[in-house]
Protein backbone atom coordinates (compact mmCIF):
# COMPACT_ATOMS: atom_id res chain seq x y z
CA UNK A 1 0.00 0.00 0.00
CA UNK A 2 3.04 2.26 0.85
CA UNK A 3 4.63 1.42 -2.45
CA UNK A 4 1.50 2.81 -4.76
CA UNK A 5 1.71 6.39 -2.53
CA UNK A 6 5.17 6.38 -3.83
CA UNK A 7 4.55 5.40 -7.72
CA UNK A 8 1.73 7.91 -7.31
CA UNK A 9 3.66 10.65 -6.11
CA UNK A 10 6.55 9.59 -9.07
CA UNK A 11 3.89 9.95 -11.28
CA UNK A 12 3.13 13.37 -10.40
CA UNK A 13 6.68 14.58 -10.20
CA UNK A 14 8.11 13.16 -13.13
CA UNK A 15 5.57 14.91 -15.70
CA UNK A 16 6.12 18.47 -15.19
CA UNK A 17 10.04 18.02 -14.99
CA UNK A 18 10.00 16.31 -18.53
CA UNK A 19 7.79 19.28 -20.32
CA UNK A 20 10.33 21.53 -18.88
CA UNK A 21 13.24 19.56 -20.50
CA UNK A 22 11.83 19.76 -23.66
CA UNK A 23 10.46 22.88 -23.83
CA UNK A 24 14.02 24.23 -22.58
CA UNK A 25 16.85 22.20 -22.97
CA UNK A 26 17.16 22.51 -27.08
CA UNK A 27 17.68 26.15 -26.58
CA UNK A 28 19.87 25.59 -23.53
CA UNK A 29 22.34 23.36 -25.50
CA UNK A 30 22.42 25.55 -28.44
CA UNK A 31 23.03 28.80 -25.77
CA UNK A 32 26.02 26.87 -23.91
CA UNK A 33 27.08 23.91 -26.26
CA UNK A 34 26.99 21.53 -23.24
CA UNK A 35 26.54 18.21 -24.59
CA UNK A 36 26.49 16.42 -21.36
CA UNK A 37 22.80 16.84 -21.48
CA UNK A 38 22.28 15.23 -24.80
CA UNK A 39 23.87 11.91 -23.40
CA UNK A 40 21.80 12.73 -19.87
CA UNK A 41 18.50 12.82 -22.09
CA UNK A 42 19.54 9.74 -24.19
CA UNK A 43 20.04 7.83 -21.02
CA UNK A 44 16.65 9.13 -19.91
CA UNK A 45 14.93 7.66 -22.66
CA UNK A 46 16.79 4.41 -22.60
CA UNK A 47 15.15 4.18 -18.55
CA UNK A 48 12.01 5.28 -19.85
CA UNK A 49 11.75 2.30 -22.43
CA UNK A 50 12.98 0.08 -19.78
CA UNK A 51 9.89 1.54 -17.49
CA UNK A 52 12.34 2.79 -14.34
CA UNK A 53 10.55 5.66 -13.85
CA UNK A 54 12.99 5.91 -10.78
CA UNK A 55 16.00 6.21 -12.45
CA UNK A 56 14.43 8.63 -15.06
CA UNK A 57 13.68 11.09 -12.23
CA UNK A 58 17.10 10.85 -11.11
CA UNK A 59 18.56 11.37 -14.26
CA UNK A 60 15.84 14.64 -15.12
CA UNK A 61 16.97 15.87 -11.74
CA UNK A 62 20.59 15.84 -13.12
CA UNK A 63 19.46 17.08 -16.68
CA UNK A 64 17.75 20.17 -14.50
CA UNK A 65 20.79 20.81 -12.14
CA UNK A 66 23.41 21.10 -15.17
CA UNK A 67 20.48 23.31 -16.97
CA UNK A 68 20.66 25.73 -13.60
CA UNK A 69 24.23 26.04 -13.77
CA UNK A 70 26.02 29.36 -15.01
CA UNK A 71 27.57 28.31 -18.63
Amino acid sequence: MIEDKIEVTLLERLPPKLHRIQGELPAWIQKTGNQDAAVLVQRMQEQMKAKNFEEVETIADSILKLMAEKP
